[in-house]
């Protein structure tokens, strides 16, 4: 998990100038213990199904939740001076989808956008919420067992 979470962070740093990535432990809730550093994604890896493939090696179907984190002091209504600031929010939330949608490596699938959901519970703090799915291809256990087997595995080789 630790490599899937740092290719996606560095994906949307590369991608979206000065955004702040994070897991996901509910931070707008904490606000007053924490700072809320914005804009931000947290990752949130919401539900892990795993399927046996071969000896060391499994499959996993991944929901992950992004959690787009914004802090919004303008006015959305039709008419007001600040809308168009209000509605920039939605152009980072599509930087975030044009970021991720697709997106793969080794160890696995293109991610692909299944929801979204706003909350916007909170004090001028918006919430933009991305579900993605991805199969995650986990050989961890296979890579263990074959370093563990070169460690055992005493050395014959000769000199001259």
């Amino acid at each position: 998990m630790k490599t899937i979470f740092r290719a996606i962070a560095q994906k949307l740093k590369s991608d979206i100038a000065g955004v702040f990535v994070d897991f996901w432990n509910n931070q707008p809730a904490k606000q007053a213990e924490n700072v809320l550093l914005t804009p931000a994604v947290f990752l949130e890896f919401a539900d892990i199904n795993f399927s046996y493939q071969s000896s060391g090696v499994q499959t996993a179907s991944v929901k992950l939740n992004t959690h787009i984190v914004l802090e919004c002091y303008s006015d959305s209504f039709e008419g007001a001076e600040s809308q168009e600031q209000a509605l920039v929010l939605y152009d980072f939330v599509e930087q975030v989808y044009l970021s991720l949608q697709g997106f793969s490596q080794d160890n696995f699938t293109a991610l692909n956008r299944i929801a979204l959901k706003t909350d916007s519970n909170y004090d001028n703090v918006l919430i933009f919420e991305i579900s993605w799915e991805f199969i995650w291809i986990d050989n961890s256990k296979a890579l263990a067992e074959a370093s563990l087997y070169d460690t055992l595995t005493p050395d014959i080789s000769v000199n001259p």
